[in-house]
């Protein structure tokens, strides 16, 4: 059978082989790692090559945008209570928005009961809630949501589909044909980290602070260019700058361990788009007059084919926004250009002292952000009128 190895370092999760087999002889199970990988039942198995047909990788050029010059925008909503409650700029909200209104379903990431990341589709507005906000983990892509997309798509409803490049590849590798009323939208992707090395991390916060009934992997109330995380309990609500988050910490500023292999490999979250828009943060923007840096959360959205652009048209009066250059944003987000680097023999030793000792040697070991550090994001979060001017003096000297 020609099937990738499910011990492949380049193997996503994305869930399109499980969709696909028509036996249902694969099942998305944990690794040891934690991360989602297919499971072949070889009673069940048929030998009928589906899933290695329907596997993305290797693939890329087959999904890869290249018959649309790509434009590319910085934008907010212009509605301060979706942009408040939004990681970023609110452009995804309002996208969802426009589906929605057309009595289309909008799909992506969201907490279930458990806080496990899983991919669901939603069909009223009051349910965006679910989906909207960062989530810095690898969802779950269950072995019959492709499925359910392909018949809403056929029954001609709006679909909105949003994820990482590599479920974006994963989906449209499992329709084998174009829909017009499927509307594919990606994030500027950093890597995937562990669900089960968040899991334990949620342990360790319900340990000390008490039952979560919420949590928040961006908290903008004191700025959105600094991460904060916030989680709610029963006890008490806790704000978290990235000094103090230790998973935060691992996941930005460290050697990146905590990402699947692919990752590293990634062929669908750089060199050519493979969705209709991307969206992220618009790192390095420079202010203008016609959009200030207010610093309440700015979207980078490029639209990469022409029903992108129509469908960005479409919803363009619910934003402040205007044209940027392509390499404005990729030097802010250099993924783009390129998967994240890391050390194989730094990720390997990280993943053994987990196995040995858990998160609890994890955190003595790889969490030392430096003194230097720790002020600096203090200052950011508790001071920034004092910061802002330190900076502004430290200009002026040098």
């Amino acid at each position: 059978m020609k099937y990738i190895d499910l011990k492949s370092d380049a193997c996503t999760g994305c869930s399109a082989c499980a969709n696909k087999c028509p036996s249902k002889a694969i099942l998305i199970s944990q690794d040891q790692c934690g991360f989602y990988v297919p499971q072949i039942d070889f009673e069940k198995c048929t030998d009928c090559g589906l899933c290695g047909k329907t596997c993305p990788v290797g693939h890329k050029k087959e999904f890869e945008c290249s018959d649309f010059k790509i434009k590319a925008y910085a934008a907010y909503a212009k509605d301060e209570v979706i942009r408040r409650e939004s990681s970023s700029g609110g452009v995804f909200s309002e996208l969802a928005h426009h589906v929605l209104d057309k009595n289309g379903i909008v799909y992506g990431a969201a907490f279930d009961e458990n806080f496990k990341v899983v991919h669901i589709g939603i069909r009223r507005k009051e349910e965006l809630v679910r989906l909207r906000g960062s989530k810095y983990v690898q969802s779950f892509i269950s072995e019959t949501l492709y499925a359910e997309i392909k018949e809403a798509l056929e029954c001609e409803t709006q679909v909105l589909f949003s994820g990482t490049p590599c479920q974006i590849a994963g989906l449209r590798s499992y329709l084998q044909k174009d829909y017009p009323n499927l509307l594919s939208v990606d994030l500027i992707c950093h890597g995937v980290p562990s669900p089960k090395f968040f899991a334990d991390y949620l342990i360790c916060l319900e340990n000390k602070y008490g039952k979560i009934k919420q949590y928040f992997f961006r908290d903008k109330n004191k700025s959105w260019k600094i991460f904060n995380s916030k989680v709610i309990t029963e006890r008490k609500n806790i704000i978290k700058y990235m000094g103090q988050d230790f998973y935060l910490y691992l996941y930005l500023n460290h050697l990146q361990p905590l990402l699947r292999k692919s990752c590293y490999q990634c062929e669908f979250a750089s060199k050519g788009p493979i969705s209709d828009i991307t969206i992220g943060d618009f790192w390095g923007y420079q202010a203008s007059k016609t959009l200030p840096d207010d610093d309440r959360g700015l979207n980078c959205v490029l639209c990469s084919t022409s029903r992108g652009e129509a469908f960005f048209e479409a919803v363009k009066k619910k934003f402040n926004c205007e044209i940027h250059g392509l390499e404005e944003i990729e030097k802010g987000n250099p993924v783009l250009l390129h998967p994240v680097k890391y050390s194989p023999r730094d990720r390997d030793e990280f993943w053994d002292v987990f196995f040995k000792k858990g998160i609890g040697g994890i955190r003595k070991i790889y969490y030392s952000p430096s003194l230097k550090y720790r002020l600096i994001l203090f200052l950011k979060f508790n001071c920034s009128w004092f910061y802002n001017l330190l900076r502004r003096v430290y200009r002026l000297v040098k």
